[in-house]
């Protein structure tokens, strides 16, 4: 209650997503649509809602799951990934850095925009 980013953490089996097997039983759910739904606990308060995306995470159009633990004033850097047809399939904005030591607000994440087509 004292961040304003949201961390989801969830196994993809417990989404009802499951890994294809070539040529083995039959057809399992691989990706999901979704949307966010924010609101105040405050009456009156900020309500937020937002369109709808798509994700296959076991081919995903641009890379994700990185992570690095810093101390305080060090960096750290990642190779991001594109795959061009999972892209036109399923389209990502690009990457978003999120840490919950930063200042609540806007400054707690940035946003990497995926390299235009």
């Amino acid at each position: 209650m004292n961040g304003s980013t949201i961390e989801l953490p969830a196994l993809a089996s417990d989404l009802g997503l499951f890994q294809k097997a070539e040529g083995v039983g039959p057809v399992k759910k691989q990706g999901l649509t979704y949307s966010v739904a924010a609101f105040s606990l405050v009456p009156g308060g900020f309500v937020d809602v937002t369109g709808s995306a798509s994700i296959n995470p076991f081919s995903a159009s641009v890379s994700s799951g990185d992570f690095a633990t810093l101390g305080p004033g060090a960096s750290s850097s990642f190779t991001l990934t594109v795959d061009p047809d999972q892209q036109k399939k399923q389209p990502a904005l690009g990457w978003l850095v999120a840490s919950v030591d930063d200042a609540n607000g806007a400054s707690q994440a940035d946003e990497v925009l995926a390299p235009a087509k």
